[in-house]
């Protein structure tokens, strides 16, 4: 089957919903009301990064032509239903004790009629409120600016798929079609593997690098941090549109043969936030 052809079935299945993943923190309800600097610095970021969340399903919605969808998201009141919605979902689960946070993976699904559901899962054991302070998901981490791993670093390993990627629009806004990138996990053997321990960097015909496959890839080129150019037919996440808009890196190209084998890279997602890597070649 051709890319031109795939992309058109993906397009008309009726089951196909935009997506957008995050992480979501539920607190104690006295640290809540007691109105802590942790809970109050992270809740400001939460709607920083919820408007943001918003804005990739709106782009996604326009990219598939949803007007539906569209206008629903462009209603004054879209971020509250999100946050609404997210928090209906996590109510099924225990608060945490004073002090403590517990981690809530979050999926929103939109689909065609713009009907809303979001899918929740429990992350990990509670931690105590203090681990907010070294959050790198809430901040961009001061080591995100380093060009070197200390020999004690833990890094992901990330090496590059085999194969290449047709850019389209499927591959551009997050969708529930994720068989390409499963494709290229499974090619590079890490479909157990969180994005911590291994990464695969995918690239286009024109080799070159679109993204990785569950993050946002940062390279270090001429003393800047680029992540790869929108047109070279990758995502663009959350936490990559938050480090453009915070000054940290900027957007380039980066080919096939530009990489080197041992160099630090940094990588991002929405539950992990920034953490480093390693290429592999």
């Amino acid at each position: 089957m051709s890319s031109r052809s795939m992309g058109t079935s993906v397009d008309t299945n009726p089951d196909l919903n935009i997506i957008t993943t995050l992480k979501h923190i539920n607190f104690n309800i006295e640290d809540i009301q007691q109105s802590l600097t942790f809970v109050r610095k992270w809740q400001q970021t939460e709607t920083k990064l919820l408007a943001l969340h918003q804005r990739r399903l709106h782009a996604a919605a326009s990219a598939y032509s949803w007007t539906r969808v569209c206008e629903q998201l462009e209603h004054h009141d879209s971020i509250q239903r999100l946050r609404h919605a997210i928090e209906e979902a996590t109510t099924q689960y225990q608060k945490p004790e004073k002090g403590m946070i517990k981690d809530v993976r979050i999926r929103v699904l939109i689909d065609h009629d713009g009907h809303i559901r979001v899918e929740s899962t429990p992350m990990g054991e509670p931690k105590p409120l203090e681990t907010l302070r070294n959050d790198t998901l809430h901040h961009i981490p001061l080591d995100a600016r380093s060009t070197s791993l200390s020999p004690d670093s833990r890094y992901s390993i990330v090496s590059v798929d085999s194969s290449p990627m047709m850019p389209s629009r499927y591959t551009m806004y997050k969708t529930t079609y994720r068989a390409p990138w499963d494709k290229a996990r499974e090619r590079a053997g890490i479909t157990k593997c969180p994005p911590g321990e291994r990464e695969v960097l995918l690239f286009n015909p024109k080799h070159e690098i679109m993204e990785a496959s569950l993050c946002t890839v940062y390279f270090h080129r001429q003393g800047k941090w680029v992540v790869p150019a929108p047109d070279t037919g990758g995502m663009q996440s959350v936490t990559k549109t938050w480090a453009l808009e915070a000054g940290l890196c900027v957007e380039g190209r980066i080919r096939l043969d530009d990489l080197q084998d041992g160099e630090a890279v940094w990588l991002s997602n929405a539950l992990r936030g920034f953490f480093p890597g390693k290429i592999h070649l």
